[in-house]
C-alpha cells in the first residue's frame, strides 16, 4: 500500500546547475535548528518527489518533481542537500526566483511503497 510522504521545513538556495543533457541539479541548505525535520528526508531516497516553496506572503510556487541525490551533515547540524531532475520535470523560471532570496518555507511531498509491502508479495 503506498505511503504519502510530506515534509515542510525552512531552506535557503545554494545554487543550481543545468547540464547539456537537460539534467538539473538544485542545491539547498537547512540550518541547525531545522535537524528534525529536514533529516526525515532521507525517506524520500529514491523517490519522485514534489518540491514546493513559499516565500513571505506570496503564493506557493512548485519547483518540480526531484530525487535526492545527496544528504550532507557538516559538524555544525547544518545539511546541504542536492536534487536532481531533469528540466522537463522542474520548472526553471520558478527556481530562478529563489536566486539571492533569503529563507523560504519548502514543502517536500512524495508517494512511497511501504517496503513491507514486498516482503508479504514474495512469500
Amino acid at each position: 500500500m503506498p505511503k504519502k510522504l510530506k515534509v515542510k521545513t525552512l531552506a535557503t538556495y545554494n545554487g543550481h546547475s543545468i547540464k547539456n543533457n537537460k539534467a538539473i541539479d538544485l542545491n539547498l541548505r537547512f540550518t541547525y535548528d531545522e535537524l528534525p525535520s529536514y533529516i526525515q528526508l532521507i525517506q524520500f531516497l529514491n523517490e519522485n518527489t514534489a518540491l514546493k516553496i513559499k516565500r513571505g506572503d506570496q503564493e506557493s510556487q512548485n519547483l518540480g518533481t526531484f530525487m535526492i541525490k545527496e544528504i550532507k551533515i557538516d559538524n555544525d547540524g547544518e545539511g546541504l542537500i542536492k536534487f536532481i531532475s531533469m528540466t522537463d520535470y522542474a520548472n526553471v523560471d520558478e527556481i530562478t526566483t529563489i536566486v539571492g532570496y533569503g529563507i523560504f518555507k519548502i514543502q517536500f511531498e512524495a508517494t512511497a511503497e511501504d517496503a513491507g509491502d514486498e516482503d508479504a508479495e514474495q512469500e
